[in-house]
């Protein structure tokens, strides 16, 4: 399945400023491809992002199994 660049930025968190994708804050900001002329393109470090959100959105979401609640025992007041 492929993804537009909006959603990939919204997917990862990326931003897209003149021309360049880039994921992080500050000193951990990583070039993660480009976007020009219409054309998207990941470097290796976009495919591998890509790839791992693609997987996450075609896994099986994980289901908990519960029991089920037990019956709450009611005490009626005695009749008087």
């Amino acid at each position: 399945m492929a993804m537009t660049l909006d959603q990939f930025l919204e997917a990862s968190g990326a931003e897209y400023c003149a021309g360049i994708i880039i994921h992080g804050i500050m000193g951990d900001r990583k070039k993660l491809g480009t976007y020009d002329d219409g054309v998207f393109q990941l470097n290796a470090e976009g495919q591998a992002m890509l790839t791992e959100l693609e997987a996450a959105e075609t896994a099986p979401e994980a289901t908990t199994k519960r029991g089920r609640k037990k019956a709450e025992e009611t005490t009626e007041p005695a009749a008087e």
